[in-house]
């Protein structure tokens, strides 16, 4: 009878012990899955593609971020070419022998008061490695520089490298035609985008506006949407008045009136005049401007 007692407590104890492994067993299973499970949100795999469709650039947060940029650039260039070299794309240096003697005969040069202006912009969607075609101009409060044609590549790190293009027809056309290739950059400049609010991106346009009419009379003149360009005979008489306008365009809103029509924004913006500017814009930096100032001088 005693040995039976015995066995039943080595029975019970072994079966003791047979739960706690098991319980033991599957507890660690679990933490194992859970810390696996962690480790795949934290480090997520990311497969490279490279899509193709080409399409027009229609975020202004994008083609603001664009000008910065290639602004940064030509302040390089002015400030420091060895630092503009670097921003370029190494593969288009390497190619063409590019260093501080001669990078100017494939950018122009220009002064510390630069600013770049993207006209047009395309690019591929959905892509981890993203191609930019631009083509714009520059102004320096003195000088215009038109018909700039640029290809800015951002990997998906953000990192990017910019390269001059030549004379260009037909930019979308290009773009299409492009061959897209490369999936990573081996700079390490980082391309950020920041929110542009309407206030800021109307400031903008207004005052580049003022600049060109200076710069460019003819450019401003025909962004002079109808209502506002028949007001003047021709563009002399555009001319001759733009010191009226320049005086009378304020950058100060007291209201802003946005409404959509035929694929364009239309903003009506007034201050506390009830001085109104009109600004209708069917993709960022592509706009015409109406303005009642009545007035206009002989």
């Amino acid at each position: 009878m005693k040995k039976d007692n015995q066995r039943i407590l080595l029975f019970i104890i072994g079966g003791l012990l047979l739960l706690t492994s098991i319980i033991a067993f599957v507890m660690g299973t679990d933490s194992n899955k859970s810390t696996n499970e962690k480790e795949e949100e934290k480090e997520p795999v990311v497969t490279p593609t490279l899509n193709k469709e080409i399409v027009r650039i229609s975020d202004t947060d994008i083609i603001f971020a664009i000008q910065d940029v290639i602004t940064n650039f030509y302040i390089e260039m002015f400030n420091n070419k060895e630092n503009a070299i670097l921003l370029l794309d190494k593969n288009y240096v390497s190619r063409n022998r590019i260093d501080e003697t001669n990078i100017t005969n494939f950018i122009n040069q220009t002064n510390a008061d630069v600013k770049f202006i993207v006209d047009e912009g395309y690019y591929n969607k959905d892509s981890n490695m993203t191609y930019y075609f631009i083509k714009g101009y520059t102004i320096d409060n003195i000088n215009e520089q038109d018909n700039l044609y640029y290809l800015l590549k951002v990997d998906m790190e953000n990192n990017y490298a910019i390269m001059p293009l030549k004379d260009i027809e037909n930019l979308e056309e290009y773009a299409k035609d492009y061959n897209l290739s490369r999936l990573y950059i081996d700079n390490e400049t980082s391309f950020v985008t920041k929110e542009i609010s309407d206030v800021n991106k109307l400031n903008n346009y207004i005052e580049n506006f003022k600049n060109i009419m200076y710069i460019d009379s003819n450019r401003a003149y025909n962004m002079l949407n109808d209502t506002t360009k028949s007001k003047y005979i021709d563009l002399n008489t555009f001319i001759n008045d733009r010191d009226n306008i320049a005086s009378r365009l304020f950058d100060k809103f007291d209201n802003i009136d946005v409404n959509e029509e035929n694929n364009m924004i239309i903003y009506n913006i007034k201050n506390n005049n009830n001085d109104s500017i009109i600004i209708t814009e069917e993709y960022p930096n592509d706009y015409k401007i109406d303005f009642n100032f009545f007035e206009i001088t002989e």
